[in-house]
């Protein structure tokens, strides 16, 4: 398709590694500057940041719409896991409409989801972008400011907000941390300050944050690190061994010992909300009782299971679960979407026919350790962890490309 746009019908020619050849005009760098930057500044608030990952993403969104024609031609449309989630955002929107209507609150359930549609935006922009490591920078740089953080002796408030947000810290650490390791074994980063930002990361998750979610992430893309890294016949081995060690040190820690009361109540809550939804799912199996319908579904089932009122699990609009809030929300066919969008990377590297060491293979990594999590947490739900994932995921089609 040949490039057009408000930049190429003024007569201006974006750079070469945007499009086709030209001499690059002051507003086309100017462009190029501009998306750099609101990369840059996209990495470094995702792992903390709801308000900055934001306001950034619509920076980025401004700059798609100033060269609608060469953005949508650089879109990857046809990227099987992309339409794959724009079916699944298509599918939860009109099944929610369907059972509440056309209403703000309608709009903004379905919204909760525009990761879906984000990915294959962002992409295009980062296809089209000179200065596309900038993003991944960004994050590193944000991730390395979160995990200093949670040392420091912050005031009561911003300490709570930190606790809040274990979860998705403990996602997000993981993946910098993951990030950090490859790009300096790969030799992009020095090796001395890379490994120690690397191992400083995975320190805080397991000292600092303290999230199982954290450790359950730490421990799968730590595997992919260690399999990606050893010989091919010394890998079954080498994860073997990883996994003994990660386990026993898991069972060790004295801070896991100290918050085994709080883990067993946990627990309780986990195992009686998902029993909850079990209801739920097997009642509206088919269709589901669309996003913004869960929650009375729920009420109506803890009530029948004899929850008391007051009790943490008597109430939900969240199953802490991004395969059960599928299942009920959306039935059968959502759940079926899901599952597919997530495969779809994991298997590529096979399907490719480029092996785990490839792009793909840093891709297909994530994708498990998003997958994994998505059984415990509404990762694609939450913001942080579902715009972090889409992010990378949009990161490594560019890099790919």
């Amino acid at each position: 398709m040949s490039a057009a746009g408000p930049l190429h019908e003024a007569g201006v020619a974006l750079p070469a590694a945007a499009g086709p050849a030209g001499a690059a005009t002051p507003a086309s760098r100017a462009w190029q500057q501009a998306l750099g930057a609101a990369l840059f500044a996209l990495g470094v608030f995702l792992p903390w940041s709801t308000a900055g990952t934001s306001i950034s993403i619509g920076v980025l969104m401004v700059l798609y719409l100033l060269t609608p024609r060469r953005a949508y031609a650089a879109t990857p449309w046809r990227e099987p896991a992309v339409a794959v989630g724009l079916v699944l955002l298509a599918y939860i929107a009109l099944r929610t409409v369907a059972a509440e209507g056309w209403a703000l609150e309608t709009v903004k359930f379905a919204n909760r989801y525009h990761e879906l549609l984000m990915i294959p935006l962002l992409g295009a922009l980062m296809t089209l972008s000179q200065r596309r490591n900038a993003f991944l920078y960004g994050l590193l740089l944000g991730g390395l400011g979160l995990a200093i953080a949670h040392w420091l002796p912050l005031p009561e408030p911003m300490h709570t907000k930190l606790e809040l947000r274990r979860i998705s810290a403990g996602f997000g650490l993981a993946v910098c941390a993951f990030m950090l390791y490859e790009e300096t074994r790969l030799g992009r980063l020095p090796k001395l300050a890379g490994y120690f930002s690397a191992g400083f990361l995975a320190a805080t998750i397991v000292l600092a944050v303290g999230a199982r979610t954290g450790y359950l992430m730490l421990l799968l893309l730590g595997a992919c690190a260690a399999w990606r890294t050893a010989p091919k016949r010394m890998r079954w081995p080498v994860l073997a061994g990883l996994v003994v060690v990660a386990v026993s040190a898991f069972l060790l820690l004295s801070s896991v010992r100290e918050k085994r009361g709080d883990i067993a109540m946990s627990n309780k809550i986990r195992t009686e909300m998902v029993q909850n939804t079990m209801e739920v799912v097997r009642e509206h199996w088919l269709l589901g009782t669309g996003w913004r319908g869960y929650r009375k579904a729920y009420s109506e089932a803890a009530a029948e299971r004899g929850a008391p009122p007051d009790s943490h699990w008597a109430e939900s609009d969240n199953p802490h679960s991004e395969y059960l809030m599928q299942a009920a929300g959306g039935g059968l066919p959502a759940l079926a979407l899901f599952i597919a969008w997530l495969a779809i990377p994991i298997l590529a590297p096979w399907r490719r026919h480029e092996g785990t060491d490839s792009q793909t293979g840093v891709l297909a990594c994530i994708a498990i350790a998003f997958a994994v999590g998505c059984i415990f947490n509404s990762m694609l739900l939450d913001f942080i962890e579902g715009h972090l994932y889409g992010a990378m995921f949009a990161w490594l089609m560019a890099q790919r490309e």
